[in-house]
Protein backbone atom coordinates (compact mmCIF):
# COMPACT_ATOMS: atom_id res chain seq x y z
CA UNK A 1 0.00 0.00 0.00
CA UNK A 2 1.88 3.30 -1.47
CA UNK A 3 1.27 6.41 0.89
CA UNK A 4 -1.28 9.01 -0.43
CA UNK A 5 -2.06 7.03 -3.46
CA UNK A 6 -5.84 5.84 -3.21
CA UNK A 7 -6.19 1.87 -3.12
CA UNK A 8 -9.25 0.01 -3.70
CA UNK A 9 -10.01 -2.50 -0.57
CA UNK A 10 -9.68 -5.80 -1.19
CA UNK A 11 -13.20 -7.45 -1.05
CA UNK A 12 -14.38 -4.14 -0.55
CA UNK A 13 -15.14 -3.24 -4.27
CA UNK A 14 -17.00 0.16 -3.95
CA UNK A 15 -14.35 1.10 -1.03
CA UNK A 16 -11.58 2.85 -1.21
CA UNK A 17 -8.43 3.84 0.86
CA UNK A 18 -5.70 6.26 1.11
CA UNK A 19 -3.02 6.12 3.81
CA UNK A 20 -0.63 8.88 4.92
CA UNK A 21 1.97 7.00 5.73
CA UNK A 22 5.10 8.28 8.08
CA UNK A 23 8.00 6.56 9.66
CA UNK A 24 7.93 6.32 13.51
CA UNK A 25 7.92 9.06 15.53
CA UNK A 26 6.11 10.80 18.51
CA UNK A 27 5.28 14.03 16.49
CA UNK A 28 2.56 12.52 14.23
CA UNK A 29 1.20 9.21 13.39
CA UNK A 30 -0.07 7.33 10.12
CA UNK A 31 -3.71 8.70 8.84
CA UNK A 32 -6.24 6.93 6.70
CA UNK A 33 -9.08 8.15 4.24
CA UNK A 34 -11.78 5.35 3.91
CA UNK A 35 -14.11 6.22 1.61
CA UNK A 36 -17.16 4.60 -0.34
CA UNK A 37 -20.25 5.85 -1.68
CA UNK A 38 -22.33 6.60 1.66
CA UNK A 39 -19.81 7.88 4.08
CA UNK A 40 -15.84 8.82 4.47
CA UNK A 41 -14.32 8.13 7.43
CA UNK A 42 -11.11 9.61 8.47
CA UNK A 43 -9.00 7.53 11.21
CA UNK A 44 -6.09 9.39 13.12
CA UNK A 45 -5.84 12.96 11.28
CA UNK A 46 -2.42 12.86 13.15
CA UNK A 47 -0.46 15.50 14.65
CA UNK A 48 1.01 18.30 11.66
CA UNK A 49 -1.05 20.82 10.38
CA UNK A 50 0.73 19.66 6.92
CA UNK A 51 -0.53 16.26 7.04
CA UNK A 52 -3.61 17.48 8.03
CA UNK A 53 -3.93 19.79 5.31
CA UNK A 54 -3.35 17.26 3.30
CA UNK A 55 -6.33 15.22 4.16
CA UNK A 56 -8.38 18.06 4.52
CA UNK A 57 -7.99 18.62 0.36
CA UNK A 58 -7.89 14.74 -0.38
CA UNK A 59 -11.78 14.86 0.99
CA UNK A 60 -13.10 18.09 0.00
CA UNK A 61 -12.08 16.25 -3.46
CA UNK A 62 -14.15 13.81 -2.82
CA UNK A 63 -17.03 15.61 -1.64
CA UNK A 64 -16.79 17.39 -4.85
CA UNK A 65 -17.72 13.94 -6.85
CA UNK A 66 -20.62 13.64 -4.66
CA UNK A 67 -21.09 14.47 -0.84
CA UNK A 68 -21.41 12.12 1.96
CA UNK A 69 -20.79 12.22 5.73
CA UNK A 70 -17.63 12.55 7.31
CA UNK A 71 -16.77 10.68 10.60
CA UNK A 72 -13.35 10.61 12.53
CA UNK A 73 -12.53 8.04 14.48
CA UNK A 74 -9.59 7.84 16.92
CA UNK A 75 -7.69 4.73 18.15
CA UNK A 76 -6.55 6.63 21.38
CA UNK A 77 -6.42 10.07 22.44
CA UNK A 78 -2.36 11.06 22.14
CA UNK A 79 -1.56 13.71 20.57
CA UNK A 80 0.25 12.40 17.75
CA UNK A 81 -2.83 11.02 16.55
CA UNK A 82 -5.36 13.65 16.64
CA UNK A 83 -3.95 16.85 17.43
CA UNK A 84 -5.39 17.92 14.13
CA UNK A 85 -8.63 17.15 14.60
CA UNK A 86 -10.05 20.07 14.64
CA UNK A 87 -8.52 20.67 10.97
CA UNK A 88 -10.60 17.78 9.70
CA UNK A 89 -13.58 19.06 11.30
CA UNK A 90 -13.39 22.05 8.92
CA UNK A 91 -13.69 19.80 5.67
CA UNK A 92 -16.76 20.47 3.42
CA UNK A 93 -20.13 19.04 4.45
CA UNK A 94 -23.45 19.69 5.08
CA UNK A 95 -23.54 17.94 8.13
CA UNK A 96 -20.87 18.34 11.27
CA UNK A 97 -18.62 16.02 11.13
CA UNK A 98 -18.83 13.25 14.11
CA UNK A 99 -15.85 11.84 16.25
CA UNK A 100 -15.74 8.67 17.50
CA UNK A 101 -13.58 7.39 20.28
CA UNK A 102 -13.62 5.69 23.56
CA UNK A 103 -15.42 7.27 26.17
CA UNK A 104 -12.11 7.49 27.99
CA UNK A 105 -10.71 9.65 24.93
CA UNK A 106 -14.12 11.29 24.62
CA UNK A 107 -13.35 12.82 28.45
CA UNK A 108 -9.96 13.47 27.87
CA UNK A 109 -10.27 15.87 24.77
CA UNK A 110 -13.37 17.28 26.06
CA UNK A 111 -11.75 18.11 29.79
CA UNK A 112 -8.31 18.74 27.49
CA UNK A 113 -6.48 16.18 30.05
CA UNK A 114 -3.16 16.96 29.47
CA UNK A 115 -1.99 13.88 30.77
CA UNK A 116 -4.20 11.33 29.05
CA UNK A 117 -3.51 13.23 25.93
CA UNK A 118 0.43 13.16 26.61
CA UNK A 119 0.30 16.83 26.20
CA UNK A 120 2.38 17.31 29.09
CA UNK A 121 5.01 15.19 28.29
CA UNK A 122 5.15 16.54 24.40
CA UNK A 123 4.97 20.25 25.85
CA UNK A 124 1.60 20.90 23.22
CA UNK A 125 -2.20 22.45 24.12
CA UNK A 126 -5.07 20.72 22.38
CA UNK A 127 -8.45 22.60 22.06
CA UNK A 128 -11.25 21.39 22.95
CA UNK A 129 -13.56 19.08 21.01
CA UNK A 130 -16.77 17.43 21.13
CA UNK A 131 -16.92 13.94 20.90
CA UNK A 132 -19.71 12.51 18.91
CA UNK A 133 -20.30 8.98 19.25
CA UNK A 134 -18.63 7.60 22.49
CA UNK A 135 -17.59 3.94 22.35
CA UNK A 136 -17.19 1.38 25.07
CA UNK A 137 -18.87 3.93 28.07
CA UNK A 138 -19.81 0.93 30.26
CA UNK A 139 -18.58 -2.34 31.30
CA UNK A 140 -15.68 -3.51 28.98
CA UNK A 141 -15.47 -7.16 28.98
CA UNK A 142 -18.03 -9.65 28.59
CA UNK A 143 -21.19 -10.14 26.24
CA UNK A 144 -23.32 -7.97 28.06
CA UNK A 145 -25.41 -4.90 26.58
CA UNK A 146 -23.07 -2.29 26.39
CA UNK A 147 -24.83 1.19 26.62
CA UNK A 148 -23.20 3.56 23.52
CA UNK A 149 -24.33 7.25 23.24
CA UNK A 150 -23.68 9.03 19.67
CA UNK A 151 -24.87 9.57 16.46
CA UNK A 152 -22.46 6.89 14.42
CA UNK A 153 -25.86 4.48 13.25
CA UNK A 154 -26.59 1.39 14.43
CA UNK A 155 -24.29 0.02 17.21
CA UNK A 156 -24.22 -3.56 18.05
CA UNK A 157 -21.92 -6.40 19.94
CA UNK A 158 -19.58 -8.66 18.93
CA UNK A 159 -17.05 -11.15 20.29
CA UNK A 160 -13.66 -11.97 18.54
CA UNK A 161 -13.19 -15.60 17.08
CA UNK A 162 -12.45 -17.59 20.11
CA UNK A 163 -11.87 -14.46 22.27
CA UNK A 164 -14.28 -14.50 24.98
CA UNK A 165 -14.42 -11.62 26.54
CA UNK A 166 -12.61 -9.14 24.50
CA UNK A 167 -15.49 -6.67 23.80
CA UNK A 168 -16.41 -4.48 20.32
CA UNK A 169 -18.95 -2.78 18.43
CA UNK A 170 -19.72 -2.21 14.97
CA UNK A 171 -21.05 1.06 13.35
CA UNK A 172 -23.26 0.50 9.94
CA UNK A 173 -24.74 3.30 8.13
CA UNK A 174 -27.44 1.86 6.18
CA UNK A 175 -26.30 0.93 3.36
CA UNK A 176 -22.23 1.46 4.44
CA UNK A 177 -19.49 -0.74 5.02
CA UNK A 178 -19.62 -2.12 8.63
CA UNK A 179 -17.03 -1.02 10.72
CA UNK A 180 -16.35 -2.98 14.07
CA UNK A 181 -14.08 -1.26 16.76
CA UNK A 182 -12.42 -3.62 19.32
CA UNK A 183 -11.46 -1.73 22.74
CA UNK A 184 -7.53 -2.99 23.02
CA UNK A 185 -6.52 -1.34 26.09
CA UNK A 186 -2.63 -1.49 27.34
CA UNK A 187 -0.72 1.23 25.27
CA UNK A 188 -3.89 3.46 26.85
CA UNK A 189 -7.07 2.76 28.53
CA UNK A 190 -8.91 4.13 25.25
CA UNK A 191 -7.24 2.29 22.25
CA UNK A 192 -9.15 0.77 20.29
CA UNK A 193 -8.70 -1.43 17.23
CA UNK A 194 -10.82 -0.86 14.07
CA UNK A 195 -11.72 -3.57 11.65
CA UNK A 196 -12.71 -2.85 7.65
CA UNK A 197 -13.28 -5.23 5.89
CA UNK A 198 -9.63 -7.55 5.98
CA UNK A 199 -7.90 -4.16 6.97
CA UNK A 200 -6.95 -4.11 10.76
CA UNK A 201 -5.90 -0.66 12.30
CA UNK A 202 -4.17 -1.51 15.20
CA UNK A 203 -2.99 2.22 16.77
CA UNK A 204 0.28 1.65 18.59
CA UNK A 205 -0.21 -2.04 19.99
CA UNK A 206 3.35 -2.70 18.17
CA UNK A 207 5.15 -0.37 19.87
CA UNK A 208 3.58 -0.54 23.08
CA UNK A 209 6.45 -2.78 24.60
CA UNK A 210 9.07 -0.38 23.68
CA UNK A 211 11.27 1.31 25.68
CA UNK A 212 10.05 5.40 25.81
CA UNK A 213 6.53 4.57 25.22
CA UNK A 214 5.56 1.31 27.98
CA UNK A 215 5.26 3.32 31.03
CA UNK A 216 3.45 6.39 29.57
CA UNK A 217 0.12 7.77 31.52
CA UNK A 218 -2.33 5.15 31.13
CA UNK A 219 -0.66 2.24 30.16
CA UNK A 220 -1.32 -1.52 31.61
CA UNK A 221 1.08 -4.68 31.72
CA UNK A 222 -1.65 -7.00 31.89
CA UNK A 223 -4.12 -5.32 29.74
CA UNK A 224 -1.60 -4.72 26.84
CA UNK A 225 -0.98 -8.80 27.50
CA UNK A 226 -4.57 -9.80 26.71
CA UNK A 227 -5.20 -7.02 24.07
CA UNK A 228 -2.09 -8.57 21.95
CA UNK A 229 -3.65 -11.69 22.52
CA UNK A 230 -7.02 -10.77 21.49
CA UNK A 231 -5.27 -8.98 17.90
CA UNK A 232 -3.77 -11.94 17.35
CA UNK A 233 -6.45 -14.30 17.69
CA UNK A 234 -8.08 -12.09 14.91
CA UNK A 235 -5.37 -12.76 12.90
CA UNK A 236 -5.62 -15.61 12.97
CA UNK A 237 -9.19 -15.92 12.05
CA UNK A 238 -7.59 -15.60 8.32
CA UNK A 239 -10.05 -13.04 7.68
CA UNK A 240 -7.34 -9.94 7.87
CA UNK A 241 -5.06 -9.36 5.08
CA UNK A 242 -3.43 -6.39 5.91
CA UNK A 243 -2.39 -4.58 9.45
CA UNK A 244 -2.52 -0.83 9.47
CA UNK A 245 0.07 0.78 12.54
CA UNK A 246 -0.36 3.99 13.82
CA UNK A 247 3.39 4.51 12.84
CA UNK A 248 5.28 3.24 10.33
CA UNK A 249 4.66 0.90 6.87
CA UNK A 250 1.42 -1.45 6.40
CA UNK A 251 1.91 -5.04 7.40
CA UNK A 252 1.11 -8.24 6.32
CA UNK A 253 -1.18 -10.06 8.62
CA UNK A 254 1.56 -12.61 8.67
CA UNK A 255 4.01 -10.05 9.11
CA UNK A 256 1.73 -8.75 11.82
CA UNK A 257 0.99 -11.95 13.80
CA UNK A 258 5.07 -12.48 14.00
CA UNK A 259 5.37 -8.92 15.08
CA UNK A 260 2.82 -9.20 17.68
CA UNK A 261 4.02 -12.36 18.57
CA UNK A 262 7.23 -10.76 19.75
CA UNK A 263 5.54 -8.01 21.10
CA UNK A 264 3.44 -9.91 23.59
CA UNK A 265 6.43 -12.29 24.74
CA UNK A 266 8.04 -8.69 25.76
CA UNK A 267 4.98 -6.95 27.57
CA UNK A 268 4.62 -10.04 29.63
CA UNK A 269 8.01 -8.94 31.08
CA UNK A 270 7.39 -5.44 31.47
CA UNK A 271 5.00 -5.17 35.20
CA UNK A 272 6.11 -3.08 37.61
CA UNK A 273 7.87 -0.39 35.23
CA UNK A 274 7.90 3.49 36.11
CA UNK A 275 5.93 5.82 34.96
CA UNK A 276 7.03 8.20 32.35
CA UNK A 277 6.22 11.71 33.96
CA UNK A 278 7.39 14.89 32.44
CA UNK A 279 9.67 14.73 35.88
CA UNK A 280 10.95 11.35 34.40
CA UNK A 281 11.60 12.49 30.80
CA UNK A 282 13.48 15.80 32.57
CA UNK A 283 15.42 13.13 34.43
CA UNK A 284 16.43 10.87 31.41
CA UNK A 285 17.37 13.81 29.40
CA UNK A 286 20.18 14.71 31.46
CA UNK A 287 21.14 11.29 31.83
CA UNK A 288 21.36 10.86 28.55
CA UNK A 289 23.43 13.76 27.95
CA UNK A 290 25.75 13.08 30.76
CA UNK A 291 26.25 9.13 30.01
CA UNK A 292 26.76 10.51 26.05
CA UNK A 293 29.49 12.92 27.12
CA UNK A 294 31.05 10.26 28.77
CA UNK A 295 30.78 7.76 26.46
CA UNK A 296 32.39 10.30 23.73
CA UNK A 297 35.17 10.73 25.91
CA UNK A 298 35.91 7.33 26.45
CA UNK A 299 35.69 6.09 22.86
CA UNK A 300 37.82 9.26 21.91
CA UNK A 301 40.20 7.31 24.05
CA UNK A 302 40.02 3.93 22.03
CA UNK A 303 39.74 5.23 18.69
CA UNK A 304 42.76 6.87 18.90
CA UNK A 305 44.52 3.67 20.61
CA UNK A 306 43.12 1.90 17.79
CA UNK A 307 44.60 4.10 14.96
CA UNK A 308 47.59 4.20 16.42
CA UNK A 309 47.83 0.64 16.70
CA UNK A 310 46.85 -0.05 13.13
CA UNK A 311 48.99 2.20 11.37
CA UNK A 312 51.60 0.85 12.93
CA UNK A 313 50.98 -2.60 11.85
CA UNK A 314 50.55 -1.20 8.48
CA UNK A 315 54.55 0.16 8.79
CA UNK A 316 55.30 -3.43 10.23
CA UNK A 317 53.10 -5.18 6.83
CA UNK A 318 51.21 -6.68 9.17
CA UNK A 319 47.97 -5.59 7.19
CA UNK A 320 45.79 -8.62 7.58
CA UNK A 321 46.08 -8.18 11.39
CA UNK A 322 45.30 -4.53 11.30
CA UNK A 323 41.97 -4.92 9.31
CA UNK A 324 41.09 -7.46 12.07
CA UNK A 325 41.32 -4.60 14.77
CA UNK A 326 39.90 -2.04 12.21
CA UNK A 327 36.63 -4.76 12.67
CA UNK A 328 36.26 -4.51 16.09
CA UNK A 329 35.27 -0.78 15.64
CA UNK A 330 34.07 2.03 13.08
CA UNK A 331 35.14 4.90 14.65
CA UNK A 332 33.87 6.93 12.11
CA UNK A 333 30.66 5.65 12.66
CA UNK A 334 30.34 5.98 16.57
CA UNK A 335 31.46 9.58 15.38
CA UNK A 336 28.54 10.08 13.38
CA UNK A 337 25.97 8.82 16.32
CA UNK A 338 27.71 11.24 19.11
CA UNK A 339 27.53 14.25 17.30
CA UNK A 340 24.47 13.72 15.99
CA UNK A 341 23.05 13.02 19.25
CA UNK A 342 24.86 16.48 20.10
CA UNK A 343 23.29 18.41 17.57
CA UNK A 344 19.96 16.85 17.96
CA UNK A 345 19.73 17.41 21.90
CA UNK A 346 20.59 20.94 21.40
CA UNK A 347 17.91 21.63 19.08
CA UNK A 348 15.55 20.23 21.84
CA UNK A 349 16.99 21.59 24.84
CA UNK A 350 15.06 24.19 25.52
CA UNK A 351 11.56 23.41 24.05
CA UNK A 352 8.86 22.45 25.70
CA UNK A 353 8.22 19.05 25.82
CA UNK A 354 11.97 18.74 24.51
CA UNK A 355 13.09 16.43 27.15
CA UNK A 356 11.00 12.94 26.42
CA UNK A 357 12.71 13.39 22.37
CA UNK A 358 16.14 13.84 23.87
CA UNK A 359 15.54 10.95 26.09
CA UNK A 360 14.03 8.56 22.75
CA UNK A 361 17.14 9.83 20.51
CA UNK A 362 19.40 8.99 23.35
CA UNK A 363 17.59 5.26 23.21
CA UNK A 364 17.81 4.72 19.54
CA UNK A 365 21.92 5.98 19.76
CA UNK A 366 22.45 3.64 22.46
CA UNK A 367 21.17 0.63 21.03
CA UNK A 368 23.00 1.14 17.73
CA UNK A 369 26.65 1.52 19.90
CA UNK A 370 25.73 -1.78 21.66
CA UNK A 371 25.77 -3.54 18.54
CA UNK A 372 28.20 -1.73 16.48
CA UNK A 373 31.94 -3.07 18.40
CA UNK A 374 33.31 -5.95 19.06
CA UNK A 375 34.31 -5.83 22.68
CA UNK A 376 36.53 -9.07 22.39
CA UNK A 377 38.68 -7.37 19.60
CA UNK A 378 39.22 -4.16 21.47
CA UNK A 379 40.25 -5.83 24.83
CA UNK A 380 43.38 -6.83 22.12
CA UNK A 381 44.48 -3.34 22.12
CA UNK A 382 43.32 -1.55 25.22
CA UNK A 383 42.37 -2.00 29.16
CA UNK A 384 39.23 -3.99 29.59
CA UNK A 385 38.06 -1.40 31.73
CA UNK A 386 37.42 1.30 29.02
CA UNK A 387 35.24 -1.29 26.81
CA UNK A 388 33.52 -2.94 29.89
CA UNK A 389 32.80 0.98 31.27
CA UNK A 390 31.32 1.62 27.64
CA UNK A 391 28.89 -1.48 27.95
CA UNK A 392 28.00 -0.91 31.80
CA UNK A 393 27.01 3.01 30.32
CA UNK A 394 25.10 1.70 27.48
CA UNK A 395 22.94 -1.07 29.44
CA UNK A 396 22.26 1.01 32.35
CA UNK A 397 20.78 3.83 30.24
CA UNK A 398 18.98 0.97 28.56
CA UNK A 399 17.44 -0.46 32.05
CA UNK A 400 16.81 3.05 32.92
CA UNK A 401 14.83 3.98 29.32
CA UNK A 402 13.10 0.79 29.59
CA UNK A 403 11.37 2.17 32.75
CA UNK A 404 13.00 0.41 35.79
CA UNK A 405 15.00 1.52 38.58
CA UNK A 406 18.52 0.01 38.73
CA UNK A 407 19.81 -1.32 41.81
CA UNK A 408 23.29 -2.39 41.98
CA UNK A 409 24.24 -5.91 42.41
CA UNK A 410 26.05 -6.05 45.80
CA UNK A 411 28.56 -8.80 46.69
CA UNK A 412 30.76 -8.63 50.25
CA UNK A 413 34.02 -7.05 49.05
CA UNK A 414 36.99 -6.61 51.16
CA UNK A 415 37.71 -2.80 50.39
CA UNK A 416 41.02 -2.63 51.00
CA UNK A 417 42.37 -5.81 49.23
CA UNK A 418 40.35 -4.15 46.27
CA UNK A 419 42.20 -0.99 46.51
CA UNK A 420 45.61 -2.45 46.89
CA UNK A 421 45.25 -4.92 44.08
CA UNK A 422 44.16 -1.98 41.71
CA UNK A 423 47.22 -0.05 42.73
CA UNK A 424 49.22 -3.23 41.69
CA UNK A 425 47.33 -4.05 38.92
CA UNK A 426 47.95 -0.10 37.60
CA UNK A 427 51.59 -0.13 37.80
CA UNK A 428 51.91 -3.60 35.87
CA UNK A 429 52.55 -4.07 32.44
CA UNK A 430 49.63 -6.27 30.71
CA UNK A 431 52.61 -8.42 28.71
CA UNK A 432 55.42 -10.42 28.83
CA UNK A 433 58.89 -8.46 27.00
CA UNK A 434 60.10 -12.17 26.09
CA UNK A 435 56.66 -13.09 24.61
CA UNK A 436 57.72 -11.30 21.11
CA UNK A 437 60.92 -13.33 20.52
CA UNK A 438 59.54 -16.17 22.41
CA UNK A 439 56.39 -16.49 20.37
CA UNK A 440 56.34 -20.10 18.88
CA UNK A 441 54.16 -19.57 15.84
CA UNK A 442 52.84 -16.95 13.98
CA UNK A 443 49.34 -16.12 15.92
CA UNK A 444 51.43 -16.17 19.00
CA UNK A 445 54.08 -13.52 17.49
CA UNK A 446 50.90 -11.63 16.52
CA UNK A 447 49.28 -11.79 19.59
CA UNK A 448 52.26 -10.25 21.51
CA UNK A 449 53.12 -7.69 19.15
CA UNK A 450 49.56 -6.07 19.08
CA UNK A 451 49.91 -6.28 22.99
CA UNK A 452 53.11 -4.65 23.53
CA UNK A 453 52.28 -2.08 20.76
CA UNK A 454 49.39 -1.24 22.25
CA UNK A 455 50.40 -0.51 25.91
CA UNK A 456 49.81 3.32 26.50
CA UNK A 457 49.31 3.26 30.38
CA UNK A 458 47.05 6.85 31.26
CA UNK A 459 48.16 6.41 34.62
CA UNK A 460 52.00 6.15 34.45
CA UNK A 461 52.55 9.56 35.22
CA UNK A 462 50.55 9.21 38.55
CA UNK A 463 52.20 7.80 41.83
CA UNK A 464 49.17 5.83 44.10
CA UNK A 465 50.00 5.28 47.36
CA UNK A 466 47.52 3.10 49.72
CA UNK A 467 46.86 3.22 53.78
CA UNK A 468 44.42 0.49 54.06
CA UNK A 469 42.82 -0.61 57.22
CA UNK A 470 41.39 -3.69 58.92
CA UNK A 471 38.17 -5.44 58.74
CA UNK A 472 36.72 -3.41 55.54
CA UNK A 473 34.72 -5.62 54.47
CA UNK A 474 31.55 -4.02 52.93
CA UNK A 475 28.83 -4.25 50.26
CA UNK A 476 29.86 -3.34 47.20
CA UNK A 477 29.56 -4.02 43.42
CA UNK A 478 33.15 -4.75 43.21
CA UNK A 479 33.79 -4.46 39.43
CA UNK A 480 32.43 -1.38 38.87
CA UNK A 481 34.17 -0.02 42.31
CA UNK A 482 37.47 -0.40 40.25
CA UNK A 483 36.14 1.31 37.46
CA UNK A 484 34.99 4.42 39.25
CA UNK A 485 38.21 4.42 40.84
CA UNK A 486 39.95 4.46 37.44
CA UNK A 487 38.01 6.75 36.16
CA UNK A 488 38.90 8.91 39.06
CA UNK A 489 42.49 8.76 38.59
CA UNK A 490 42.26 9.72 35.26
CA UNK A 491 40.39 12.86 36.07
CA UNK A 492 43.77 13.57 38.27
CA UNK A 493 46.03 12.44 35.53
CA UNK A 494 44.17 14.45 33.06
CA UNK A 495 44.62 17.83 35.14
CA UNK A 496 48.24 17.14 35.52
CA UNK A 497 48.21 15.78 39.56
CA UNK A 498 51.89 13.81 40.34
CA UNK A 499 50.74 11.95 43.66
CA UNK A 500 47.02 10.19 44.89
CA UNK A 501 46.15 8.15 48.03
CA UNK A 502 43.50 5.71 49.03
CA UNK A 503 42.30 5.66 52.27
CA UNK A 504 40.47 2.37 53.49
CA UNK A 505 38.73 2.46 57.14
CA UNK A 506 36.54 1.18 58.97
CA UNK A 507 33.99 3.60 60.89
CA UNK A 508 31.44 2.13 63.07
CA UNK A 509 29.09 0.47 60.14
CA UNK A 510 30.45 2.13 57.69
CA UNK A 511 33.64 1.31 55.74
CA UNK A 512 34.91 4.62 53.72
CA UNK A 513 37.37 4.51 50.93
CA UNK A 514 39.17 8.31 50.77
CA UNK A 515 40.67 9.51 47.66
CA UNK A 516 43.19 12.80 47.92
CA UNK A 517 45.37 14.35 46.00
CA UNK A 518 48.07 16.74 48.17
CA UNK A 519 48.27 19.24 45.10
CA UNK A 520 44.90 20.05 44.74
CA UNK A 521 42.11 21.43 46.46
CA UNK A 522 39.75 19.54 44.55
CA UNK A 523 39.02 17.19 41.62
CA UNK A 524 38.29 19.52 38.39
CA UNK A 525 34.55 18.78 37.86
CA UNK A 526 31.60 20.60 36.16
CA UNK A 527 27.83 20.17 37.35
CA UNK A 528 27.62 17.44 34.44
CA UNK A 529 30.67 15.47 35.73
CA UNK A 530 29.51 15.35 39.34
CA UNK A 531 26.03 14.26 38.39
CA UNK A 532 27.83 11.10 36.67
CA UNK A 533 30.14 10.47 39.69
CA UNK A 534 27.42 10.52 41.96
CA UNK A 535 25.34 8.16 39.82
CA UNK A 536 28.48 5.90 39.45
CA UNK A 537 29.14 5.86 42.52
CA UNK A 538 25.60 5.04 43.83
CA UNK A 539 25.65 1.86 41.63
CA UNK A 540 28.42 0.77 42.90
CA UNK A 541 26.54 0.33 46.24
CA UNK A 542 28.49 3.42 47.83
CA UNK A 543 27.74 7.26 48.85
CA UNK A 544 29.35 9.97 47.35
CA UNK A 545 30.63 12.84 49.39
CA UNK A 546 33.08 15.72 48.17
CA UNK A 547 35.08 16.85 51.23
CA UNK A 548 35.98 20.63 51.93
CA UNK A 549 39.21 19.26 51.96
CA UNK A 550 39.35 18.17 48.10
CA UNK A 551 39.11 15.06 49.04
CA UNK A 552 36.61 12.12 47.74
CA UNK A 553 34.97 10.02 50.27
CA UNK A 554 32.87 7.02 49.01
CA UNK A 555 30.93 5.81 52.27
CA UNK A 556 29.84 1.61 51.89
CA UNK A 557 27.59 -0.49 54.16
CA UNK A 558 30.03 -2.31 56.25
CA UNK A 559 29.13 -6.24 56.75
CA UNK A 560 29.65 -9.56 55.20
CA UNK A 561 25.79 -9.94 54.16
CA UNK A 562 25.28 -11.01 50.40
CA UNK A 563 22.53 -8.22 48.74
Amino acid sequence: MESQVWTRVPGLPETQIYPYLRKPDIISSNSFIIADESRIVVIDPGGLPDQAAALVAEINRIQDEGERPVSVYLTHSHLDHCLQLMQILDVRSSRPVSVVAHAYAADALEGQDSRATVADLLGLEMAKVSVGTRLFPGGQTGEGVVVCTGDSGELRCAVPPGKDGAMSLTTEASAGTPITCYHTPGHTPDSITIRIGPLLFIGDIPFAASPGVAGLHGWNHEDLVASVGHVRGLLASGQISSCLPGHGRVLSAGEAADLLRGVQAEAEKLSGISVISPERARAMATYAADIMAEIDRLFTIIAGRLLFVTHILDELEEAGEAERLRGSVDPDFIEQMLAGFGQFSSGFRDQKGGDIHIALKAGQITAKLARCYDTCGLARIIDPSFTRRVANLLRDYSVTFRGYDQAPALSPTDCSALVRDLARSIAEKPFDEAAILDAGDDEAYLEALVARIAYVNPLESLTISTRCGDDTICRMDPERTRDLLRHILELYAVAGVAEVTFAVAREDRQVVLTVSAPQTRELPLDSRGWRFLTRSTALCGGHLDDREDGAISITFDAGAGVI
